[in-house]
């Protein structure tokens, strides 16, 4: 599995691949592959610098869905390496869709107020999906999802599904595989009164 920095440094490797409609009819999808494989990375290498910035969601959500954003704060470097395979898509996709630049919804953003940030999806119930994340404690065994994630440390293994078309949206559309956590060690706060 490579680094975002090797991916980034090395975009000759990407290939995207023709737009195939999915069953619902409204997105297509292009595969994204790097060194003929499907693109896979991680972030977050010894649960220290890549943080949970919020609840997994859903938009307007019932809070019963198995399949939710997730919003994670990452580092500069990552920034940049994922900004740059970001650009690449964009670059591949331009020829037929001249409007991806206006459209692009990008899944690294950075805030003056949060810093550096990526979107992505998270699937936290089986149900029969293929996509179905796993969990890992701190000694690297599986266990369960983690009860409390706003400011989780975790290190994070990505899986790009590829790139969606939209009549109003394009994007990478990235699914969280693996999952390590560190658990939340805290003090409850004394009461000075």
């Amino acid at each position: 599995m490579a680094t975002t920095q090797e991916i980034a440094q090395n975009t000759t490797a990407l290939v995207l691949g023709d737009a195939l409609l999915l069953a619902k009819g409204n997105m297509r999808l292009c595969a994204l592959h790097f060194q003929d494989k499907p693109l896979t990375f991680k972030i977050g290498e010894g649960l220290q610098s890549t943080t949970v910035a919020f609840e997994p969601s859903v938009f307007q959500g019932t809070g019963l869905e198995t399949r939710k954003g997730i919003l994670f704060r990452i580092t500069e470097d990552d920034f940049n390496a994922i900004s740059a395979v970001e650009q690449w898509c964009r670059d591949a996709l331009r020829p037929t869709n001249p409007n991806v630049d206006a459209l692009w919804s990008a899944a690294a953003r950075r805030c003056d107020k949060w810093g550096c940030q990526l979107k992505a999806k998270i699937n936290l119930a089986g149900c029969g999906l293929t996509w179905q994340t796993k969990f890992y404690n701190e000694a690297k065994e599986l266990c369960e999802p983690p009860e409390e994630w706003r400011g989780l440390c975790v290190s994070v293994v990505l899986v790009v599904r590829g790139c969606y078309i939209q009549s109003n949206s394009f994007g990478l559309l990235l699914d969280v595989s693996h999952l390590q956590y560190k658990a939340a060690t805290w003090e409850p706060e004394v009461c000075p009164f």
